[in-house]
């Protein structure tokens, strides 16, 4: 219970970015408005076990997320909100788990782990990826759990601790696949360094932990190998082929060169990036011999590296290490203070960094995001600029006669900036990322009757949105000819580039809105499709 009372601040932090993305954002295509779906579906036709999206078994990812998002249903009755909390409970999880490895890593030094809970609540990216429902904060919870697993297996040899190696391994799995084993099998295996395991006690390690790590993959067997039957050959070999070795040799989707991650880094620890305390002295010969430093050092390199190998690439892939870092960021911090209690803590630089972003945002009336959102309205840009301003004036000239008081306070502030961007900015820039009204409009005409098909690869966009209780037809390529020739008043929905907007005449659409960028999606009969869009080339 203390703890729990410690971590209010950042709880808060988590709970209050993550109510205002609530209030203000639409559910985003394509990733959450497909992990809806897919829950939804499953839960319409009670599949419980095979995931389902469009009709069809849906193979990208395991069932834990969906799961959860049936428990909120049973409990609360088919919404949309109740699901956006399931990741912000995981990530305080995983907060709380973080203040628990300082621990073990620093005994009797709660402010260590403290800051460290401080400061990855209020990480940007973390924040960010606290509130959509996708699968990284479930994740993320699951490598902690197996991190503070290890660490209390080598603390306290106690071999029942294994069973959070285990547990941990079963729920990531569960939760995207084998991904879960980049993040710890690592630092399992690199306990010679920063354990200084030799010979025996070393031989003992790696045995159960191989043990330990198969009891996980068992945990995590009780679905596979029920679904592996369930679903059939196809759902099998994509199931235990395609999502895994297929990703690492030849990735289908995100393809990048092995460098991609590294200029791109100093994303994930925005806005501490410019905390000059949080980096000076990180690797220093005394830091160095820790064995915390060592541990988080293990985690976080071996996970870049091996993901800098992997084929598909995407920076949150990354969010489950992020972790690490500011576990050796909250140290030295700390370690700053315990040198020098005279120091004076002043968040400058972010202070500085919030009124630059200040001035650019003052710009963006002038200059034309894209064709569809155009310029944004003074109303939303003076509002957003001059908190910015009063934020980064506050921090600029603030200062603290201590590390706690200025995490806190500056954390603080990140989150209602954050909030207040989301409420203005975001609204106003997202709102052409509503589906919601096309999903409407596709679920009257099916209760109508009509055969609804969408052009290209649909991912679920409306299945959950417009509650559709059938499956969209999906014709791909050139397919789409020979069938909308058969069905010339089949309702066709299609997404073209606003410059191509002009074969088409307005009083043609069933439905029609902005969409994206560059985008506009519509609804219109497949007669209308074929004419303007074939005999026009």
């Amino acid at each position: 219970m203390k703890s729990l009372k410690t971590l209010w601040v950042p709880f808060s932090i988590i709970l209050w970015v993550g109510i205002s993305a609530i209030l203000f954002l639409p559910l985003l295509p394509i990733d959450e408005t497909r992990s809806l779906s897919v829950a939804w579906e499953m839960w319409l036709h009670k599949s419980f076990i095979v995931p389902l999206l469009n009709g069809a078994p849906y193979t990208h990812k395991p069932p834990l997320l969906f799961w959860l998002i049936h428990l909120s249903w049973w409990i609360f009755g088919v919404n949309e909100i109740t699901p956006r909390f399931i990741p912000m409970l995981f990530s305080m999880g995983s907060v709380f788990l973080v203040y628990r490895i300082s621990l073990l890593l620093w005994p009797d030094n709660e402010k260590t782990a403290k800051a460290a809970a401080i400061l990855l609540s209020s990480t940007l990216i973390w924040m960010v990826w606290s509130f959509l429902i996708l699968y990284e904060m479930l994740l993320s919870f699951w490598v902690l759990v197996c991190v503070f697993g290890i660490l209390s297996v080598y603390k306290t040899g106690k071999t029942w601790n294994w069973l959070l190696v285990s547990l941990g391994i079963g729920g990531g799995i569960l939760t995207k696949g084998p991904v879960v084993l980049v993040h710890v099998v690592p630092l399992l295996g690199l306990v010679f360094w920063w354990g200084g395991f030799r010979k025996r006690p070393l031989i003992t390690w790696y045995a159960k932990g191989v043990v330990f790590l198969l009891l996980g993959l068992l945990f995590s067997a009780l679905w596979v190998v029920p679904a592996a039957i369930e679903g059939g050959e196809a759902y099998r070999h994509a199931l235990l082929w395609r999502q895994t070795a297929e990703r690492v040799v030849d990735s289908f989707a995100h393809r990048q060169p092995a460098w991609w991650y590294f200029p791109i880094l100093p994303i994930l620890f925005l806005p501490w990036l410019f905390v000059k305390r949080a980096w000076q002295r990180l690797f220093t010969k005394e830091r160095r011999e820790e064995i915390g430093w060592k541990v988080c050092v293990s985690w976080f390199v071996s996970s870049l590296v091996i993901f800098s190998f992997i084929s598909g690439k995407q920076v949150y892939y990354l969010i489950p290490s992020i972790p690490a870092v500011i576990l050796l960021i909250a140290r030295n911090i700390i370690k700053w203070e315990e040198m020098d209690r005279s120091l004076t803590w002043a968040p400058r630089g972010i202070g500085g960094g919030l009124i630059l972003l200040g001035v650019v945002v003052l710009f963006l009336p002038m200059v034309s995001l894209s064709t569809n959102t155009g310029t944004l309205p003074w109303r939303v840009v003076i509002p957003v600029a001059c908190f910015l301003f009063g934020v980064g004036i506050f921090l600029f000239f603030r200062t603290f006669d201590s590390a706690e008081g200025f995490l806190k306070v500056t954390a603080v502030c990140v989150a209602f900036t954050l909030s207040f961007a989301l409420g203005f900015g975001g609204r106003e820039i997202l709102k052409r990322y509503d589906l919601k009204p096309l999903a409407r409009q596709i679920k009257a005409k099916m209760d109508e009757g009509n055969c609804v098909a969408y052009i290209g690869a649909y991912h679920g966009e409306f299945q959950f949105l417009g509650r559709l209780e059938s499956p969209l037809i999906s014709l791909k390529g050139v397919s789409f000819i020979e069938y909308l020739k058969k069905h010339p008043d089949c309702v066709v929905i299609d997404t073209i580039r606003v410059s191509n907007f002009g074969r088409l005449k307005k009083k043609a659409f069933c439905y029609i809105q902005p969409f994206r960028e560059e985008r506009v999606i519509f609804m219109l009969r497949g007669k209308t499709y074929l004419d303007y869009f074939l005999k026009a080339e």
